[in-house]
């Protein structure tokens, strides 16, 4: 027999359900690889020693891709951080 059962019973698991949602999302976002990982790329750019042209134009796709990684936190698009993470894997190759 349940220890809480009935209405209360019911509130109690729905809150519970709830609050490891809650837990669940917020910790994918914590643990976001692009967030760590556009500011280190970012770095390596600035230092490495390419063509000013190669080097601008992997800025340009650099800024673009952190801009959609920002943006798929906001709007909790799977797919649009996907497509962000490939942008900044092609420019890390770059370097």
């Amino acid at each position: 027999m349940p220890i809480i059962s009935g209405a209360p019973g019911r509130t109690v698991a729905a809150l519970a359900s709830a609050l490891l949602v809650s837990t669940i999302w917020s910790t994918a976002a914590w643990a976001c690889r692009g967030g760590a990982e556009y500011p280190e790329v970012a770095a390596k750019l600035a230092t490495a020693s390419l063509p000013s042209d190669k080097k601008a134009e992997l800025a340009r796709q650099l800024e673009e891709g952190r801009a959609m990684h920002d943006k798929a936190h906001q709007q909790n698009d799977t797919n649009l951080m996907r497509k962000s993470l490939k942008i900044l894997d092609k420019v890390k190759g770059a370097l």
